[in-house]
């Protein structure tokens, strides 16, 4: 649900990237300054697909290309307009690449085809980080990373609810 004049400025007829076109078109709006609108509502939902013959996942490639097309068309020139810090934008891009990393340790590949894909997660991201994600997963040593992720997480999930029920008794003893 966007305004026509919004699309119109941000050229949506012409499909800049094959994978992440909303994120794309979103990031371009916002780029082009155009605000958010939020309702309550449920205004569209999205298909999340799985099928025996993996094409979803096949297609890593393309969703690795189109997220370094977003910065690198539209993020990263928005900064740069105005003058911004691209300090998170480039913690930003690493953060993705070793979120991505993951698909160089899935068995869906060959030896070519993970290295084609640790090549664009090079282009996305040149940091440290990220090649280290990229090696391990290359290097089947990506179940460390999963293992730590995991107990992280559980770790932010204890944290948090132990900090909410914290601020809920303060709250009823104020009461």
């Amino acid at each position: 649900m966007f305004r026509r004049t919004a699309l119109e400025t941000v050229g949506f007829i012409t499909a800049k990237t094959n994978f992440a076109e909303d994120y794309y078109l979103s990031a371009e709006l916002a780029a082009a300054g155009f605000g958010n609108v939020f309702f309550n509502e449920i205004l569209s939902y999205y298909r999340v697909w799985e099928d025996t013959g993996k094409v979803r996942q096949r297609r890593k490639l393309a969703e690795i290309i189109a997220l370094r097309q977003v910065f690198e068309e539209v993020l990263e020139p928005a900064y740069k307009k105005r003058n911004w810090s691209m300090e998170l934008l480039n913690a930003s891009k690493t953060n993705f690449a070793c979120t991505q990393a993951d698909c160089l340790g899935w068995q869906l590949y060959s030896e070519v085809e993970k290295e084609e894909l640790a090549a664009e997660l090079r282009k996305l991201s040149s940091a440290p980080k990220a090649k280290l994600f990229s090696t391990l997963y290359l290097k089947q040593f990506g179940g460390i990373l999963n293992i730590f992720k995991k107990f992280v997480s559980v770790l932010k999930s204890i944290l948090k609810t132990a900090w909410l029920l914290f601020v809920v008794r303060l709250k009823n003893n104020k009461s």
